[in-house]
């Protein structure tokens, strides 16, 4: 999705490698991290084997799996947060009929097709296109419709972000995201701006659109990379509170699982964030890379 945003800057090279290093950014992380936690998890997995599937595992697994079992399903909660603003409209669009989706049951349309026990046929948009020809058509056009209108409302976003910065809010966001301090203040003040990253991505349920909404923001030299980088850090371990809370909503053998695979991506981003930020030298690294790929990309836009 970022990267998406950045190629929106393409026609200015400058902007587009500043912003192009801000989307592949979260990547780089991620791969940083992966290098790192995958071995471990093999080599701790063949050290010390298991047989309980909560305690299996390399060091990802097996915390999580401890988390997981002390969770009673008692604490399960009911949580809609943005769900409750776009179940309407999806229902409009698409029903899902979730019996046939948890059974095995291979004969049967996902897609629902009665709403009552009367046979009432449901009423929404694809429906018909359902009966006539199947799910996998169906959502074939649904994915790519979404691919399109994600696409156009990421370029209308940047669009309007550049409108709007251009002038005063330019000046109040630089004053804002460039502040500056030194020694200890400075330290302290990183963490300030992953906090920040924290709560924005839990306040839009999503990391990928917080850190959209900052892509542009560096391109137009709004936002330094070094800044954006706390703040995608946040956005990182903050999106994995959002799928906690999910995880929560579960049932039955379903519970545990889904806490346990929530847990592991939110240690996943903390053990990234203790890797590649506490220490100063570490920090520079997917910084450094990401720089690069951003440059290189803008030098051949063509490839």
């Amino acid at each position: 999705t970022n990267t998406l945003v950045a190629f929106s800057q393409i026609g200015n090279r400058n902007e587009f490698s500043r912003s192009f290093s801000s989307g592949v950014l979260i990547d780089v992380f991620n791969y940083l991290t992966t290098l790192i936690l995958l071995p471990m998890e093999i080599l701790i997995d063949r050290i010390t084997p298991s047989s309980d599937i909560f305690h299996r595992g390399g060091y990802l697994a097996r915390v999580s799996g401890a988390i997981a079992i002390t969770i009673s399903e008692k604490e399960r909660i009911n949580i809609q947060l943005l769900k409750s603003l776009t179940k309407p409209l999806t229902k409009l669009i698409i029903q899902i009929d979730e019996n046939v989706l948890l059974s095995n049951e291979t004969n049967q349309t996902i897609g629902k097709i009665y709403c009552t026990p009367h046979l009432m046929k449901c009423k929404y948009l694809f429906r018909s296109m359902i009966e006539k020809f199947n799910d996998y058509t169906v959502g074939i056009i649904l994915f790519i419709c979404s691919l399109i209108i994600l696409t156009g409302i990421l370029l209308l976003m940047v669009k309007l972000l550049k409108s709007l910065i251009i002038g005063v809010i330019d000046d109040t966001l630089k004053k804002i995201l460039h502040i500056q301090s030194y020694g200890w203040k400075e330290y302290l003040l990183g963490y300030v701006f992953i906090i920040i990253g924290i709560f924005g991505a839990v306040l839009v349920q999503s990391s990928s659109v917080f850190c959209s909404v900052l892509t542009p923001l560096v391109g137009l030299k709004v936002l330094s990379l070094e800044r954006n980088y706390e703040l995608t850090i946040g956005a990182n371990i903050g999106t994995t509170i959002t799928a906690f809370l999910a995880s929560l909503t579960q049932t039955g053998l379903f519970f545990r699982k889904s806490i346990q695979i929530a847990l592991i991506h939110f240690l996943f981003n903390l053990s990234g964030c203790i890797l590649w930020y506490i220490f100063p030298y570490f920090r520079r690294i997917p910084i450094y890379l990401s720089y690069q790929i951003g440059h290189i990309v803008s030098k051949y836009r063509w490839f």
